[in-house]
């Protein structure tokens, strides 16, 4: 039997939940479950025996968790075989994803993302953006209301500029 790590919600359009085990552990409860089974539970502290799985999937993870190198020890402890998979540093959603607390280097090195307002801001930006560019591609019509709410809902006030003329 497999296991998967970190299956995603879909409740911020962040994740995409796809099964790649019999069971699924995620922090959260997923709006879709397609698992066999599913197990609320953290990825630093996961309520299984050691060993009890083939092998482990944790696809998109450690840069969500609080401790990586937490996360990476439970894996190796439940299962045999442990499939990690981690975006290439290269990659804007990686950028764009205000949940993301580590940026990964090389040899499993964890550097902490630097989370300033204007930095979490400009993240959502390019996740609105990123978001109008994958509807756009899906050809689904779509107004720029949402972007416009979404920008106002994080900060952004409208400001009427007046016109002037300058006469000579």
């Amino acid at each position: 039997m497999d296991l998967d790590v970190g299956i995603g919600t879909d409740a911020h359009g962040e994740f995409s939940v796809k099964k790649r085990a019999e069971v699924g552990v995620d922090i959260e409860t997923p709006k879709t479950m397609l698992h066999d089974h599913f197990v609320k539970a953290s990825a630093e502290l996961l309520p299984l025996r050691t060993k009890s799985f083939e092998t482990v999937f944790a696809f998109n993870l450690l840069e969500h968790v609080p401790n990586p190198r937490q996360a990476l020890s439970e894996l190796v402890r439940v299962g045999g075989i442990v499939q990690i998979r981690q975006d290439r540093w290269f990659n804007i959603a990686s950028y764009a994803t205000p949940s993301h607390l580590w940026f990964q280097r090389r040899n499993l090195n964890f550097l902490p993302y630097p989370r300033t307002p204007i930095g979490i801001l400009f993240s959502k930006w390019l996740r609105a953006m990123l978001m109008v560019r994958v509807e756009w591609k899906k050809g689904r019509i779509f107004t720029l209301s949402p972007l416009l709410k979404f920008l106002f809902d994080t900060g952004f006030q409208e400001r009427l500029i007046a016109k002037t003329s300058v006469e000579p």
